[in-house]
This record gives C-alpha cells, structure tokens and sequence, in this order.
C-alpha cells in the first residue's frame, strides 16, 4: 500500500510539474488571444461603401483589428439584429428608415459624441430627420441621390425638362407627342417601397398620407408600365445602357456614376422636375455591443475628410464631411454637381415608413407576376 501511494504521489507530481509548465508555455498565447478579440471590431454593413484600403488604413493607425461581413438589404440586417439582438456586432450601417426600425425595437445605443471630433463637421442639411431627430443612435456617412438615368440621344430637345413621364408614361405616347426620337425600355429599381413611393409622386404629387385607394392606382400604374419594363434592377445599369437596350432607369448617384464614365455627354443623372429623393446611410453601434469605445473609434475615422474623398472616388457614396465635398470641388472630379444635385437640394426627400412594409410588398408580388 506504501508503494502504491508512493507511485500515485508521484505521478501527481508530475502531472502537477507539466501542468505548470504548460501553463507557462501557453498562457502568453492564450493572453494574446484574448486581448486580440478584445481589440478585434465587428462590422456588419453594406459591401462597396466603405473603401476597401480604409480598413487596412484604421487597423494600422489604431491597431484595432476589423472583422467585417456583408448584408444585401436593410432587411437582412434588421432580421439579424432582431435575432441576435445585436449580439457579436459593434457598429452597423443602416439607411436612414430602418434606423427608426431598430431604434423603435430598443436595438441601438446612444452614440457617445465626444468621441467623434469629426461629428462636428457633418454637413447640417443631413442631420436632424425624421428617423433620429437628434441622432442619438445615428450618425451619417454617406448620402446619394434618386434621380433618373438616361440617354440624352433619344430626346428630341436633349435640354426638355426631365419628369417621370419618361418612367411612367407609354414610349408611344412620348414619340407621337414628338419628345422622343424612337420606342424605348427603362430599368426600374427591384425595391417595393421605392417603386411604390416614386409611384405615388408622380401619380399625386406627394409621398405621405397615400390611402388605399390611391395604393391602388399605384399598382395598377405599376403594372401598367411592365409593358415597357426591361429589368427590374438596381445595378448592372451600364451593361443596359452601352449596350443600347434601355435609354432611362431610376437609380441612385452612386450606381449612375458607373455609366457616366463610360460617356459623360450621351448619359446624364438628373432629378426629376417632380422632385427626387435622397438616401442617407448612417453608422450605429448596436446596443448589445461591449466594444462601444472601439466603434466610435472607426466610426470618427470614416467619416474623416480623407476618407470620405476615398469613399466617394472608390465607392460612389457622396461624403457627410464639409471639407471632403470642398476638396472633391476643388479637384473638379467630374459630373460631382449631378450627384451632389445642390441646385434641387431642397426638393430632396427622405422615404419615410408611412405605408407598411407588408402593403409594398403585396403591391410588388402582383405587380411582378401581373
């Protein structure tokens, strides 16, 4: 028995010795992992938003490591925060209307400014909306343009007031009342909201309080202009538009640029003369984050004057920083007043979320199988 617990002493001992030795060889490691991941930022936001180059520019700078991935749609991301609670995310990139979505639901933190020095120079006519009326849970980073995108060679008078005859009217009537030189198809963005709302504008005049039964003439417009339709889309737009199959579309600057680069005088972006709407994407930090410190870190560097100039020229998004905008102005970047739309600012609007999104969608369903 002697020996036995003899043996039994001494293979704990030397369990108890490698222990510690392996304790010694790989705690660093496991430290460092863990200091890793507490340096390591979560980003859950649109692809082709934020230059590339600009993470790898905010990891050196600050050391923080970004772990980003990608969502299609607002929706996307509202699905996920809404079943995760925003668990595993620390800063986000929601348009301006879900922001009231995920505001309404209790899944974003305030936004602690004075962290954000850069906050200060935020252009003022993108502050103060409907969907955060303090930004409390938002701050902007980029912002585009709904306009129309055509082909100034199928006008008769290139120079005619643009309207949203030229989406919404037939091509036959336009050609026998002499405005168009020939039959054409359009592009029409795949989004039931935008469709819907766009529709109303034309149809009324006006964006809010649309009843029922104006909801139905807007879908039977709807379904009325498939006849001229060639794709519902929202990118891809220069393939229809060098390849000469549709002559307008509606869309946004940031996707309008890619086909005025190809020919700046044959394809123009203009808002409409019933007026146009903007879009502004914004940078939240979801409230069940632990690394707030870190997001308003990234979020005060990408909205940086430097980085917006890089976001514009690689991305398309127009910048929310005052001096980037001056700086793009100064190096006369081309068709910039076409994206920036200055001169119709003020008949800009935001898309709010009167009609539900249920309606829309309802609308969209019957119009694309009509």
């Amino acid at each position: 028995m002697g020996r036995g617990r003899r043996i039994i002493h001494q293979s704990l001992l030397v369990v108890l010795v490698l222990s510690v030795i392996l304790v010694f060889l790989y705690l660093p490691m496991v430290l460092q992992r863990l200091q890793t991941d507490d340096r390591t930022l979560h980003v859950y936001m649109f692809a082709d938003f934020i230059a590339p180059s600009a993470f790898r520019k905010f990891e050196k700078a600050t050391g923080v490591r970004v772990n980003v991935q990608y969502y299609d749609t607002n929706e996307e991301l509202y699905a996920k925060l809404k079943m995760t609670g925003g668990r595993g995310y620390d800063v986000i990139n929601p348009s301006d209307y879900m922001v009231e979505f995920l505001k309404k639901d209790g899944l974003l933190r305030k936004i602690d400014y004075t962290q954000i020095p850069n906050a200060s120079f935020v252009d003022e006519r993108l502050l103060h909306h409907y969907f955060d009326v303090y930004n409390e849970y938002s701050i902007p980073m980029s912002w585009c343009v709904y306009g129309i995108l055509y082909d100034a060679n199928i006008l008769v008078d290139p120079e005619q007031v643009l309207t949203l005859d030229v989406m919404f009217k037939s091509p036959h009537e336009l050609l026998r009342q002499g405005l168009v030189k020939s039959l054409y198809k359009v592009c029409m963005f795949d989004e039931p909201r935008d469709a819907t709302i766009i529709a109303a504008l034309y149809l009324f005049g006006k964006i809010h309080n649309i009843s029922n039964e104006q909801l139905l003439k807007v879908e039977q417009l709807l379904i009325e202009q498939r006849s001229w339709i060639e794709a519902y889309t929202n990118f891809g737009l220069r393939y229809f538009f060098e390849g000469n199959i549709a002559a307008f579309a509606t869309t946004i600057s940031r996707y309008a640029r890619h086909v005025l680069a190809v020919d700046g005088n044959r394809f123009k972006f203009k808002v409409p003369q019933e007026g146009g709407f903007m879009v502004i994407e914004n940078f939240a930090i979801p409230v069940a984050s632990t690394k707030a410190h870190l997001a308003v870190q990234f979020i005060n560097f990408m909205i940086s004057e430097k980085m917006g100039v890089e976001h514009f020229i690689q991305c398309g998004g127009n910048p929310v920083h005052k001096q980037a905008i001056a700086d793009l102005k100064e190096r006369q970047f081309p068709h910039l007043q076409s994206f920036l739309c200055e001169d119709q600012f003020g008949s800009l609007a935001l898309m709010h979320n009167e009609i539900p999104v249920g309606k829309t969608s309802d609308i969209w369903l019957r119009v694309k199988t009509a």
